[in-house]
């Protein structure tokens, strides 16, 4: 019997160590791939610019996606001592992570991990950002075409002097004009009348 629990205890401590191999000899790239929010200044206008980064692997190979709220190329990275790189062509740029597994490093940004959730939520938020901004740029033209309509209406009227013309002309432009403002429309696009 003692014999029997010895093997037992040999099998299960063997069995023990191979999990333990496999585990330790599992891909360290791995832990990179996922989803990755960011923000960066824009280089354009210095706006802070949301980026969602994707890293996946393909058979062998691990690919990014620089931002995968807009239309990009999935890039090849490379592995170098358990560090995955990106190319850039003059040189490559490391992959690091910050104090914990859940932060990324890459040129002086820092990306968090996020879930599909979150991505999901991200890009509802965008769509209705940009629905709200088509329904307003629809409100704005609407305010400009009954502008030019009623200056037009007024200028079509025989019987008055350029005097009133003017005053009324201003009064019409200066009523517009405030409800255009209190849309939220911008002033660079307000038409300019003489």
């Amino acid at each position: 019997k003692m014999e029997d629990i010895m093997h037992f205890l040999k099998s299960l401590l063997c069995l023990s160590c191979a999990l333990l191999l496999c585990s330790c000899s599992s891909d360290s790239y791995e832990k990179y791939i996922g989803l990755w929010e960011g923000h960066q200044k824009s280089l354009w206008d210095g706006s802070d610019v949301l980026k969602i980064l994707e890293i996946t692997k393909e058979g062998d190979s691990f690919l990014a996606k620089e931002n995968i709220l807009v239309e990009s190329k999935a890039m090849l990275l490379s592995k170098n001592d358990n560090q995955l790189l990106v190319n850039t062509g003059i040189g490559s740029i490391p992959i690091a992570f910050g104090a914990d597994k859940d932060t990324l490093l890459v040129e002086g940004n820092s990306y968090k991990r996020i879930t599909q959730e979150r991505v999901d939520e991200i890009k509802s938020d965008i769509k209705k950002k940009k629905e709200e901004e088509e329904r307003k740029k629809i409100l704005c033209k609407n305010i400009i075409k009954e502008l030019n309509d009623e200056i037009k209406n007024m200028n079509s009227q025989k019987n008055i002097d350029s005097k009133q013309t003017t005053e009324r002309k201003n009064t019409i432009v200066k009523k517009y004009k405030e409800k255009y403002t209190a849309q939220g429309c911008s002033l660079n696009s307000f038409p300019i009348f003489f």
